[in-house]
């Protein structure tokens, strides 16, 4: 999607391109879409210890936009020029997280052509791949590590495609960005017959040790300034499928590693402007602006490894001319935007009067003290955060319906009512920002790592806040 009142780019999922045309591509072969009940049963892949998934249990969404919200592919180099455009995913397809036999960093995934593909079964050109696979796994805390991709054009072959996950796991979930409207069981000219799993060998993931993350015993989110725009573009369709309302709770932001899935938020950052003195706590739900592949936040980023963690591309190159002054398509960098902001979240959550410098903390780049996911009746609407635990105290903000926030300490405060019933337990989840406990479920560590509405704050040991 590109923004109304600015020209710098892509905050959605990246839809088709114009060109292209030529190159043999993944959706090409396989034109994904599910495969209705009567196709005939898949043939086997190659090992007894594959695991398939359930394609009647995957979540489908279509994440298709207009004409005129075309995007293109991130070039994969760090200073790569475009390359043209090309097809790339418009369709969505989220398999339920699955068990392993044993914890594994390294994941084997096998996707098998459905009948309708005919013999097309050569490997096609990564760069004009329109075939995304990514896999993620489940972490102590009760939340996920971002997700990391799994080479296509290995994917489509009978031994599969192997990604090293950011942490040894037992629990593992697997999505497809592809190339048609998954949403239409019927339509496409072909399907996909089977997605099927499989960890490393047991020897060789243990000898693998401990976690990638295993490092101290808390680890504080990583912080980042960032120059913020606004969204807009209400109608839209974002990278997991969202249909853009006018006051809407989310932020983009320029790489697929840290997409949540609709109404998820296990993906969730708190930004707090400076100019306002307030902050939201907002899910990740879609992908911009300018680049697609700039995971900035990270250490490993995926691609610009030579920049400072933290700066984004498109920062680097308003600023200082970095790639001369060009994004990853090769378009000249109109304002130095690293997050978008949807309207609610800009207008109302931070009260912003226009593109500002805001501070960000990508909460699930730490370890959370106490998990929470926010809850409201309506499962659209923020809950006002309060600068004490009192209905009276200065509104400083907003938390977003399905936001994951960490839980410093409780306190009691002035009687709310909200979905989890009557209370006057309040949660404190940042510096003076307070909520009340009825609007949060609880997340228990080493569980289901489901919200629980009947968790006890006694039995999880969260804190009394120190009276100030």
């Amino acid at each position: 999607m590109s923004h109304s009142g600015t020209s710098h780019g892509t905050t959605g999922a990246a839809p088709r391109g114009a060109a292209g045309a030529a190159a043999t591509t993944v959706a090409a072969l396989l034109a994904v879409v599910l495969a209705p009940p009567a196709a005939p049963e898949p043939g086997p892949v190659d090992g007894d210890d594959w695991i398939e998934l359930s394609l009647d249990e995957a979540q489908r969404a279509s994440v298709a936009t207009s004409a005129a919200q075309q995007r293109r592919a991130s070039p994969p180099g760090p200073q790569r020029p475009a390359t043209g455009e090309v097809s790339v995913p418009e369709g969505l397809i989220t398999f339920p997280a699955r068990e392993l036999p044993h914890a594994t960093e390294a994941l084997g995934v096998a996707v098998e052509p459905g009948p309708g593909a005919g013999s097309a079964r050569a490997t096609p050109d990564a760069e004009d791949a329109e075939l995304l696979v990514e896999a993620r796994g489940a972490r102590r805390d009760g939340g996920w590590s971002e997700w990391r991709s799994v080479p296509p054009e290995r994917a489509v072959t009978p031994d599969g495609g192997m990604v090293t996950l950011p942490l040894r796991s037992e629990r593992v979930q697997v999505r497809l960005a592809v190339d048609v409207d998954v949403t239409d069981v019927e339509g496409g000219s072909a399907q996909v017959s089977a997605v099927r799993i499989r960890p490393e060998p047991e020897d060789e993931a243990e000898g693998r040790g401990e976690s990638v993350e295993a490092e101290p015993e808390h680890r504080s989110p990583y912080s980042a300034r960032l120059f913020a725009t606004r969204i807009g573009l209400v109608g839209a369709t974002t990278a997991n499928g969202h249909t853009v309302g006018s006051e809407d709770y989310f932020v983009a932001l320029p790489s697929r590693r840290g997409l949540a899935e609709r109404n998820s938020g296990n993906y969730t950052v708190r930004v707090c402007a400076e100019s306002t003195q307030r902050c939201i706590y907002v899910p990740v739900w879609d992908v911009g602006p300018w680049n697609i592949s700039d995971d900035h936040w990270n250490l490993d980023r995926e691609n610009w490894v030579d920049l400072p963690r933290g700066l984004p591309q498109a920062q680097a190159a308003y600023l200082d001319d970095y790639n001369g002054g060009q994004d990853g398509f090769g378009r000249t960098v109109r304002n130095p935007a690293g997050i978008d902001l949807a309207d609610g979240a800009f207008r109302t959550g931070l009260d912003l009067p226009t593109n500002s410098w805001v501070d960000v903390d990508y909460l699930w780049t730490g370890d959370y003290q106490h998990r929470g996911e926010v809850r409201t009746e309506s499962r659209s609407d923020p809950v006002v955060l309060r600068s004490a635990a009192d209905l009276s105290a200065d509104d400083v903000g907003r938390a977003a319906h399905s936001a994951h926030v960490d839980i410093e300490c409780r306190t009691t405060g002035t009687s709310v009512r909200g979905p989890d019933g009557v209370s006057t337990l309040w949660y404190r989840i940042g510096p003076d920002n307070y909520l009340p406990a009825t609007f949060v479920d609880l997340v228990p560590a080493d569980s289901e790592r489901d919200p629980d509405p009947e968790a006890d704050p006694d039995d999880l040991r969260i804190a009394d806040c120190e009276q100030e």
